[in-house]
């Protein structure tokens, strides 16, 4: 099983799919105990704190990177990736985080090609 996450917090957030520290910090042993993998996408900058305290229980991440996200306020530099892949496995979530669903096979195509271009290089 793959557990998926998006943000993290010192506190509850109004955020729907955010969790707190403390709380990943539990889940932990969980994933852990069952052996299941973690995910985290879009690459928001607090990912980088859980994916230390996933490695404090042995544990990789596979971190989806949004490429348009990247440097933003609140998300990871390149640099921070590259950091970051040291350790954990870096994932393709698109260039723009757009629906696929409502795209093309060659939008597709392009959306993914595209990203995994600019994460690779």
């Amino acid at each position: 099983m793959i557990v998926e996450y998006h943000k993290f917090g010192p506190k509850p957030d109004k955020y729907i799919w955010s969790r707190t520290f403390t709380q990943f910090e539990k889940d932990l042993e969980l994933i852990k105990e069952y052996n299941h993998q973690i995910r985290m996408d879009d690459g928001h900058l607090s990912q980088a704190l859980a994916c230390f305290l996933a490695e404090k229980k042995g544990l990789q991440v596979y971190l989806g990177i949004t490429v348009d996200y990247v440097g933003k306020y609140g998300y990871f530099t390149w640099q921070d990736i590259i950091e970051l892949s040291r350790k954990h496995i870096i994932c393709n979530h698109s260039v723009h985080h757009e629906h696929l669903d409502k795209k093309s096979d060659s939008e597709i195509y392009k959306e993914l090609s595209e990203a995994n271009y600019l994460i690779v290089s």
